[in-house]
């Protein structure tokens, strides 16, 4: 029994001041780790100012020019917007402290990173219980990603961070902010990059990234590339996923032809070179894109288009 309660004592010790020391040591750690050589206290921070989306201004009156990122136009919205954000990302209480880093010049301008110590956002179910108690420990890392993450801004081409990287190209596919604007699309997107995605077969892009290519294509400039991508889903000798995932994008835009095209074809009035396997294929992936699982089987041609007739294409006149 003494034993038995030696050990309850020494575990609730563990947990109760052992942790907590031991969390404590590894922050003060990862603070003194990578610190940006410009820091900004608490005090400071309210006396920072944000003349534009791309200038900080401390409170000594150094001037910094934003690095990694690419603002809307100025004397817009979008560039107010992008201001704010700027301001947000600063202000935001999940960064426990904040800095900047040079890493550069332009203009007779020096180039900061933004940098905040905090802990990672998100995690994973299935994280050991050391995996999240090390989480939790926050460390010092480059904030660009806070201010390309609602499309507010672009990331600048040649960027390396990967965190920044996975939000700008999150925004982008989503037409989130500056980027359901064709505008910026022409002016700060890869369109080349996705003209390209779009002449590769499946085994170089998934059929994922053929339809999320054609969407920004269609946001970028419809008249341009709507006849491109219909005549690509009318093509006998692509891949019938290939074909259906363009007919799906041009319908999220609002085009509409391409659908219509594939109905037409699963009444039989059109012949698309589709087996049986294919047309079904064909109704499986209307099935998912218009959320119609045990309403309308597998397979079922007739039914499909009897939905469409009664349902989808009144809306649509």
């Amino acid at each position: 029994m003494i034993l038995l309660g030696v050990l309850v004592l020494g575990t609730t010790l563990f947990f109760a001041v052992g942790i907590p020391l031991w969390n404590a040591i590894e922050t003060g750690r990862a603070a003194q780790t990578d610190t940006p050589p410009i820091l900004i206290s608490d005090a400071d921070l309210e006396f920072v100012a944000y003349p534009d989306a791309v200038h900080i201004v401390l409170r000594d009156g150094r001037v910094f020019r934003l690095a990694h990122v690419l603002a809307p136009d100025p004397g817009t919205p979008e560039h107010e917007r992008a201001r704010q954000r700027l301001q947000q990302a600063m202000q935001w209480g999940a960064n426990r402290q904040r800095g900047l880093k040079p890493v550069g010049t332009s203009g007779g301008e020096v180039l900061v990173e933004l940098w905040s110590f905090s802990t990672p956002m998100g995690g994973c179910g299935n994280m050991t219980w050391s995996e999240r108690r090390r989480a939790k420990i926050p460390h010092w890392k480059p904030m660009t990603w806070q201010l390309v993450s609602a499309g507010d801004f672009a990331l600048a081409p040649g960027v390396m961070d990967a965190e920044a990287v996975g939000f700008d190209r999150y925004a982008r596919e989503n037409g989130e902010g500056l980027w359901s604007d064709p505008r910026y699309l022409r002016t700060f997107a890869d369109l080349a990059h996705y003209e390209s995605v779009l002449t590769t077969a499946k085994e170089k892009h998934t059929i994922w990234q053929h339809r999320t290519a054609a969407r920004i294509l269609l946001r970028t400039d419809p008249e341009k590339y709507a006849s491109k991508l219909l005549a690509l889903v009318k093509d006998r000798s692509k891949d019938v996923h290939f074909r259906n995932f363009l007919a799906l994008a041009l319908d999220e835009e609002g085009l509409t032809e391409a659908t219509d095209y594939l109905m037409d074809v699963l009444r039989g009035r059109v012949d698309a070179g589709l087996d049986e396997h294919a047309l079904n294929s064909v109704v499986g992936n209307y099935i998912t894109y218009w959320e119609l699982a045990g309403q309308v089987d597998d397979g079922d041609e007739a039914g499909m288009v009897a939905y469409y007739d009664a349902t989808v294409r009144p809306k649509r006149r």
